[in-house]
């Protein structure tokens, strides 16, 4: 298989060799962010053999040995989506509450194959159930169930695609699945993140949650440092507790080291970025602010 999402090449000889291929290669776009372009994934100079090239995400050229990313067919939560695999080879879904798409690239046939297909955001309970198994600094960041009817073989890989921003640390991503009674850990061994996009192939059609790591004081879990964060720090300062209650640390008590995490990712998720670390007084002015207005709801 070759990974053309980043542009990767196999070359063979210097670009001049000969290439034999008597079984089967892949070349995959995971992610709809190369829409048309057109790329060279395989330099060689003779080509050999029996086999053949398959495309996902795209179209294979075997005259001119060229794979052009497919520009993908455009849909909303919920509302199913039809595609023929010989001229479409990728969706995206928009998610109009969060902002955040998901896309699927799928093999590209020779000849016409309807495929209907349908991705649509999880509910709070199926997503409240999941939270429930995750620890305290993980978040789930998008969740969607996937339905498909028509298309190639389901033994054929579907790589997925799902919009979870920049910001996140590769080796904190992790998959769930959800088979509609129970989740449990999915082994997405070929996961790949971006920058934007965290994809993996699937064989089969259900549910997946995508878990990251929540950044340094957020609390609950919307991958945003803000004054709510604060004040939940606040309402538990000087109390054990966990990161939930602002413990960030790990030492068991929320307290200044604590607060100084907050602060130091202060303004996380409102523009992709970490912002500066506040001065000592501005923290200061934070949890006192965040202090009065609890004991202002108190009354």
């Amino acid at each position: 298989m070759i990974d053309g999402t980043d542009g990767s090449e196999l070359t063979v000889g210097g670009g001049s060799g000969t290439i034999t291929n008597n079984g089967t290669v892949r070349i995959v776009v995971r992610t709809p962010t190369q829409t048309g372009a057109v790329y060279t994934p395989i330099l060689a100079g003779t080509w050999n053999g029996s086999g053949t090239y398959e495309a996902i995400g795209g179209a294979w050229d075997d005259v001119d040995h060229e794979f052009t990313v497919s520009a993908p067919e455009q849909g909303t939560s919920g509302t199913p989506v039809s595609i023929d695999l010989a001229d479409v080879q990728c969706v995206l879904i928009d998610d109009p509450t969060s902002g955040r798409p998901v896309g699927a690239s799928f093999l590209a046939t020779q000849s016409s194959t309807s495929l209907d297909f349908t991705a649509t955001v999880l509910g709070e309970t199926a997503v409240g159930d999941l939270k429930d198994l995750l620890e305290d600094d993980q978040g789930v960041r998008s969740a969607w169930d996937f339905t498909v009817s028509g298309g190639p073989n389901p033994d054929d890989p579907t790589y997925l695609s799902f919009d979870i921003g920049p910001g996140h640390d590769p080796d904190h991503l992790t998959v769930w699945h959800y088979d509609g009674d129970e989740w449990t850990e999915y082994e997405a061994s070929d996961l790949i993140y971006d920058g934007t996009y965290a994809s993996f192939s699937v064989t089969g059609f259900s549910a997946y949650g995508m878990i990251t790591q929540c950044p340094p004081g957020d609390t609950d879990g919307d991958y945003i440092v803000d004054e709510g964060d604060a004040m939940t720090l606040a309402a538990h300062w000087g109390q054990s507790g966990s990161w939930a209650e602002g413990d960030f640390d790990g030492d068991g008590v929320v307290g200044p080291r604590d607060a100084a995490i907050l602060a130091a990712n202060w303004g996380f998720g409102t523009g992709g970025e970490l912002s500066a670390v506040p001065e000592p007084g501005v923290l200061v002015t934070l949890l006192i602010g965040a202090l009065m207005l609890l004991v202002r709801r108190s009354r």
